[in-house]
């Protein structure tokens, strides 16, 4: 019995109007006005004045792919990025211009990877038995979509902070859908795993403690105020006092923060006994907070570690493995490249703001 390809069109096509009947009848049901804004045109020109000035800027596009292969007990990982940019103008009256006949690929952010596995080390880098898991299939492909989204972010990042002329970076994926994902893993990896890799991960000094992962996590590169609501009071606290130099009067926090004395002391102490294993605070006097002045410079180490982490898989590796570190026997696995991930992205926001872009 032979393929009828006829039939098989015209199933496709019922299968279009079945679709269209559907949204028709949607949109006849609900009134979806009153989540519909129209464009402002002059004020979109204001802004993209303010935003970009006059002038003739370049827009870049990254999109990643990725594969594997089990080969002989070996898992190879094919990872791909690439950057596509055209250029566009910004008139005088803030009309945008876009030449999309200008659109090439970018050659400083195309990368590729092509990173072999044994399969009894899938284990060290997914943090769980996949003996156990019933879909294994799954489990392996988290590991390349963890180094694809890094290696995305990674290029944007690079594009932003080091290249003038990219004003605008487009990803295939929003931020906001992004990093709540990634701030789970990295919680995963303060309050579960006695921080992971990171803390045995040791590259020209570089190490990470728990007290900086978890400043790295709610402060980030400190461009917001942590609102002081819910479970973010303690961080807002921690947040004054890490912005006034690693030291607050107990008396400026009890007025600044409406709250006692001693219920700031127990909640910093409890935090810092319980899960920073004790390297947040240096010394709680009757009179003042101190906290350990050498993870105030967390968010410098980190930016190394992005930049040592990226190299090593996507530029010229400096270790004969880009996800396995001799020295520490250590593995990097997918929740601390989630969290380079996030991290990443944080540094991005800080670079689009400095930058106006």
């Amino acid at each position: 019995m032979g393929w009828d390809f006829n039939k098989f069109i015209g199933e496709l096509e019922f299968l279009g109007n079945l679709f269209n009947n559907r949204l028709n009848k949607l949109g006849a049901r609900i009134d979806l006005s009153p989540l519909i804004r129209f464009l402002d045109i002059d004020k979109a020109k204001r802004s993209a004045l303010n935003l970009f000035g006059e002038g003739e800027f370049r827009a870049l596009g990254i999109d990643g792919s990725m594969d594997n292969r089990d080969r002989l007990e070996v898992v190879i990982l094919y990872i791909s990025i690439s950057g596509f940019s055209c250029s566009f103008k910004v008139d005088r009256n803030g009309e945008l211009h876009v030449r999309l006949d200008d659109i090439k690929r970018d050659d400083k952010y195309v990368a590729s990877a092509i990173i072999p596995i044994w399969f009894e080390d899938l284990n060290e880098l997914m943090r769980q038995d996949i003996g156990l898991n019933r879909s294994l299939d799954r489990i392996i492909e988290g590991i390349p979509f963890s180094l694809m989204t890094f290696g995305e972010f990674y290029m944007g990042y690079k594009a932003i902070s080091s290249d003038d002329k990219i004003k605008i970076v487009l990803y295939d994926r929003p931020f906001a859908s992004s990093i709540h994902p990634f701030q789970r893993d990295l919680r995963r990896l303060i309050f579960r795993e006695e921080g992971g890799f990171f803390k045995n991960f040791s590259y020209g000094g570089i190490r990470l403690n728990r007290s900086e992962l978890l400043l790295g996590l709610y402060l980030g590169p400190d461009i917001y105020d942590i609102p002081f609501r819910g479970i973010y009071k303690i961080y807002s606290i921690i947040q004054y006092i890490v912005r006034n130099g690693g030291v607050a009067r107990l008396s400026e926090l009890e007025k600044k923060f409406n709250i006692d004395r001693d219920k700031i002391i127990k909640r910093i102490n409890k935090l810092d006994r319980e899960y920073l294993d004790k390297t947040l605070v240096d010394e709680i006097t009757s009179s003042e907070i101190i906290l350990n002045s050498n993870i105030l410079n967390y968010w410098n180490k980190i930016k190394s570690l992005i930049d040592i982490v990226g190299h090593n898989i996507f530029k010229n590796p400096s270790v004969s493995h880009p996800l396995y570190f001799e020295e520490d026997d250590s593995w990097i696995g997918t929740k601390e490249l989630n969290a380079l991930t996030l991290f990443t992205i944080y540094e991005t926001v800080k670079e689009s703001i400095n930058k106006g872009k």
